[in-house]
């Protein structure tokens, strides 16, 4: 399989910097970079090209998560917003990997 690696899991918060905090002061993550992005393929999946993405990436013991935040959702927070968002993986040939699927 195509399949390298799963490189981090990603999840959708409401409150960017109170969950950074209970990732990186009470977990015990490190920071590694931020992320900022207007018009997003996440942006688009909720229908507003203008959201913005705010990501920050963590680690800790080999393990990296993904901390987002959406901004500019109307309406009610569903699975789409809030909560598991994905998984990342480094495929070789993804082409391949996705017909294997």
């Amino acid at each position: 399989m195509a399949i390298q690696a799963m490189t981090h899991l990603a999840i959708r918060v409401r409150d960017l910097e109170r969950s950074l905090c209970f990732y990186r002061d009470l977990l015990g993550f490190t920071e590694n970079s931020r992320v900022d992005l207007v018009g997003a393929p996440s942006a688009l999946l909720i229908g507003n090209p203008d959201a913005r993405l705010s990501a920050v990436f963590l680690e800790r013991d080999g393990v990296v998560v993904e901390l987002q935040q959406l901004e500019g959702v109307q309406g009610r927070c569903d699975g789409i917003n809030l909560g598991f968002s994905h998984i990342g993986f480094r495929v070789t040939d993804l082409a391949a990997l996705v017909e294997a699927l």
